[in-house]
């Protein structure tokens, strides 16, 4: 996704539908920090534990691709309470319309 002659990221989208897709992140900085949130998240605690404690707080800042926020709410939003800050409506507008099909 290049926007205003910067990168913000890779992103998969469904042509078909122009919405991205949640289930897989494309570059292995987003899957590492994907593991780290949750490994975190986890830490002494059984894996069958994570969907019924509290959310954890979670602040992204930057959008990017929207890569990491869709996947971490399409996998994770039972564990995590996340919001994400983003000053370029540019990135915002092009995320809502491949995530959220202009919703």
């Amino acid at each position: 996704l290049l926007l205003n002659e910067v990168e913000q990221g890779l992103a998969w989208v469904d042509e078909r539908t122009n919405t991205m897709d949640g289930t897989a992140l494309a570059r292995e900085y987003l899957r590492t920090m994907a593991a780290m949130t949750v490994a975190h998240a986890m830490m002494g605690q059984s894996s069958s534990s994570l969907s019924k404690r509290e959310k954890d707080a979670m602040l992204m800042i930057g959008l990017g691709s929207g890569a990491l926020p869709f996947f971490m709410e399409t996998h994770f939003k039972n564990a995590f309470e996340m919001e994400t800050v983003e000053h370029d409506p540019v990135v915002v507008e092009a995320i809502e319309r491949t995530c959220f099909n202009n919703k």
